[in-house]
């Protein structure tokens, strides 16, 4: 093997401990994860100058090689997509997502949502279906507003 390329960083079931063993002379981490691995035997991270500003070098153990505009492979659908009229507009309301992995949400996390939530009444936060957590994280941030203190959960 010449080359290994990283494409995970630090997400689920990565294979970032095999770089530690030098495998490949050269190894790069490159796609599935922004910023360093911090693995020292990692060679270089491929970016872009908006993910890895020249400034940000410093925080990274990889060599950064930068591509010109945009470290993603994009290319447009084929297809024309409709963009359906702003639901708030006929609800009157404005519903937040979060698609993240909750289990990276901490109390600072709750403090915000709840915040924001407070100073947008009517205001909802859908949180991605058929998640563990869903239920928790839903109490923990209404047990962050006010009036709503007796809901929370240990």
């Amino acid at each position: 093997m010449h080359v290994l390329l990283d494409l995970s960083g630090h997400t689920a079931h990565n294979r970032l401990p095999v770089f530690a063993w030098k495998p490949a002379p050269v190894q790069a981490s490159w796609l599935g994860y922004f910023a360093t691995t911090g693995v020292p035997e990692i060679d270089y991270l491929l970016g872009d100058p908006h993910v890895t500003p020249a400034d940000e070098a410093g925080h990274f153990t990889e060599t950064i090689c930068r591509l010109p505009e945009c470290y993603l492979c994009f290319t447009e659908p084929d297809a024309a997509l409709e963009v359906a009229r702003l639901p708030a507009l006929s609800t009157g309301s404005i519903t937040f997502g979060c698609f993240n992995n909750l289990t990276k949400m901490n109390d600072a996390v709750v403090v915000v949502w709840a915040k924001i939530l407070t100073g947008i009444p009517g205001s909802k936060l859908f949180i991605r279906p058929g998640s563990s957590m869903k239920i928790r994280c839903a109490k923990l941030v209404y047990a962050g507003l006010p009036g709503m203190e007796s809901t929370r959960s240990a």
